[in-house]
């Protein structure tokens, strides 16, 4: 029994003591009221027990993944911080040998006469201007002139060395645009007043390790931005405020642990990103029913099956590099989902309840360990991109050609030796990349993808030109580099909307009258100013 039905238990239990002493003793209404309580708590735990309901054998095979992840991610991380501090002592080393001092020199004086250039910059601003830019313009402080600006909308101050704003003294409330990015901001030398219009706030890359406390008085802000800083989820480092305005928060980049608390007060919030934390959970994120995007990449994440269905109208779900070796088959839950992005971690498998997802657009599972995909991928009918590039694939299915809508395909860096006939069917294709595999030749069927712009078979075992190309007459982009290819047909010169060919690194045969055609073909393709990559 986890924490929370222990503590309904127990409620529930005073309850009924509660009741079997004194439930004579009140009137009517208190016992009405007692009784709705009684019966929802009871209700409660039925519905938590039923959603969350995980026999123990399930739980410790979790359980025994989750660790197994968790060892290997710190392990890895090691290893990095490691090569990152040999790189921090080179670059030590180098500002402090003759070469680095002199660009550090030549960085300071560039940085002066930007600066100087900026300050010109001011005296010509005019009162109607609603734009300003001072970006990487060496600023210690705010040029005074900014506050008697009117009716400035956006101010940028971007990659300067400013230490403190304060908003009060802008004498229009005009501004809704501040970036204020790569600056040396601390918490208490940020000021805003409740009459303050921001929107939009990016306070990246500064040396916030709580979040500001004025915060709160912006009333209408949307878009709150504050990575790469030093913020923690230890009790009142981070502050949110109850702003019915606010649709996205970047917390990516800094020293999260788990995901605030205080994110749930958020409950309009759409847009949520905590890449490159140290967070190994879902749990928090209960109660933002509106969040559609969430990115979570970069964590030592491990995805829970209970926390995973907090977001009921999650659109996009990102999970880049996270060491995941499990993906829960409750995800087909997530029914709203039409982005599922899982790239760069070590699945060996994912679950055929993924082809659950009805609404799934784009799948991307690059850079994992794939043996092979469900055969249920293929009932995926309103997909329009399936990126599996740098996986173990050696087979794609013949179903693969129920993908009717899929306009994009990546099955590069794989292990394939041939191609589905069926794939001529998926006539709706608009890019396909083939290379880094080990394919001998390709179908016929290619000729039917009349939609075609990018073809790239290179790094293949092709031996002989695929003439089925010849009749992609939308084809923009050929690669065929780096294969075994004797020949080519001189009728490539009839391609009407080609840019660029690339047939470089080949065994090409240049004793045969074939190959003084083939020149006099890609003489007629350069003249249409097609970019041509061979070795003549």
């Amino acid at each position: 029994m986890d924490f929370k039905n222990k503590t309904i238990h127990v409620i529930t239990k005073f309850i009924v003591i509660l009741g079997g002493g004194k439930i004579f003793q009140m009137n009517n209404t208190l016992k009405i009221f007692f009784f709705i309580l009684f019966t929802g708590i009871l209700t409660g735990k039925n519905c938590i027990a039923q959603r969350y309901k995980i026999d123990r054998a399930e739980r410790k095979r979790l359980d025994s993944i989750r660790n197994e992840q968790w060892e290997f991610w710190y392990l890895e991380k090691d290893k990095k911080d490691a090569t990152q501090k040999d790189v921090q002592i080179d670059q030590e080393a180098y500002r402090n040998s003759p070469e680095g001092k002199e660009y550090l020199a030549q960085e300071r004086r560039e940085d002066s006469l930007r600066h100087a250039g900026y300050v010109a910059l001011l005296d010509t601003v005019s009162e109607t201007r609603k734009v300003l830019k001072l970006v990487n313009g060496s600023f210690n402080t705010i040029p005074e002139r900014i506050f008697g600006i009117k009716h400035l909308d956006t101010l940028n101050l971007s990659g300067n060395n400013i230490e403190s704003f304060d908003g009060r003294l802008f004498q229009d409330k005009t501004l809704k645009y501040l970036s204020a990015s790569g600056n040396r901001l601390k918490r208490n030398s940020i000021r805003f007043e409740r009459d303050d219009c921001l929107e939009y706030l990016n306070l990246s890359e500064n040396l916030l390790k709580k979040t500001p406390r004025s915060l709160r008085r912006l009333n209408e802000l949307k878009n709150l931005r504050l990575s790469d800083n030093a913020v923690s989820d230890k009790p009142f480092k981070v502050k949110l405020y109850k702003w019915d305005s606010l649709k996205e928060l970047d917390l990516s980049h800094n020293n999260l642990k788990k995901i605030p608390r205080q994110v749930k007060k958020l409950k309009h919030l759409e847009i949520l990103n905590l890449s490159y934390n140290d967070i190994k959970t879902l749990n928090g994120l209960h109660r933002l029913d509106q969040v559609k995007e969430l990115e979570i990449s970069f964590n030592p994440l491990f995805l829970d099956p209970k926390y995973l269905l907090s977001l009921p109208n999650l659109e996009n779900l990102i999970i880049r590099g996270c060491g995941l070796t499990y993906l829960p088959p409750e995800v087909n839950r997530l029914s709203g989902l039409k982005k599922l992005v899982v790239p760069e971690n070590r699945l060996e498998e994912v679950p055929a309840q993924l082809g659950n997802l009805k609404n799934l657009e784009n799948l991307m599972l690059y850079k994992n360990n794939l043996h092979d995909l469900p055969i249920e991928i293929y009932n995926l009918s309103n997909l329009i991109w399936l990126d599996v590039y740098y996986n173990d694939l050696k087979y794609v299915s013949p179903d693969i050609s129920k993908l009717q809508k899929l306009e994009i395909l990546y099955l590069s860096y794989n292990k394939l030796r041939e191609l589905p006939v069926s794939i001529g069917q998926m006539t709706k294709l608009r890019e396909l990349y083939l290379h880094h595999n080990q394919l001998r030749e390709l179908p016929g069927s290619i000729a039917k993808l009349i939609n075609l712009k990018y073809l790239h078979v290179y790094e293949n075992h092709l031996t002989v030109f695929p003439l089925s190309v010849l009749e992609l007459k939308n084809l923009e982009e050929l690669n065929l580099s780096g294969n075994l290819i004797a020949e080519f047909p001189k009728e490539i010169a009839e391609y009407e909307n080609l840019r660029y060919i690339y047939l470089d690194q080949n065994n090409t045969d240049k004793n045969s009258m074939s190959y003084e055609y083939f020149k006099w073909a890609l003489k007629q393709l350069q003249d249409k100013g097609v970019l041509i990559k061979f070795d003549y």
